[in-house]
């Protein structure tokens, strides 16, 4: 399968496919930036109640806030927020939660965080 430069992928989909979930838990120990977001398939499992998903931009933009001071507000980098509003990363665990709060609550949840 070629990639978007023209050269051919260097994949061996065959022993990525032979590969147990053992050994995929050993490497992500090994290396947890490697991980794949298995928030939903852990969710399935587990039977635990997963936050919706929640529009970060919408939220903030209805709280009058730029992206830094919404950042600001929340604890987390300018960065981040512009990338869950691009959808380059996906919230998830606490983050979502508390983005989930923030959503319904406005102003009263982000001043109950100071």
């Amino acid at each position: 399968m070629p990639t978007k430069r023209g050269r051919p992928s260097r994949s061996d989909w065959a022993r990525v496919d032979a590969t147990s979930d053992d050994e995929i838990a050993a490497q992500i120990v090994e290396d947890p930036d490697t991980a794949p977001d298995m928030a939903d398939a852990i969710a399935a499992r587990t039977g635990r109640a997963e936050p919706p998903e929640i529009d970060v931009a919408a939220t903030r933009r209805r709280l009058g806030l730029t992206q830094q001071a919404f950042a600001d507000r929340i604890g987390v980098g300018k960065q981040l927020v512009a990338d869950w509003e691009q959808h380059r990363k996906r919230p998830s665990g606490p983050a979502r939660s508390l983005l989930v709060i923030v959503d319904r609550l406005g102003w009263e949840a982000l001043n109950a965080i100071r």
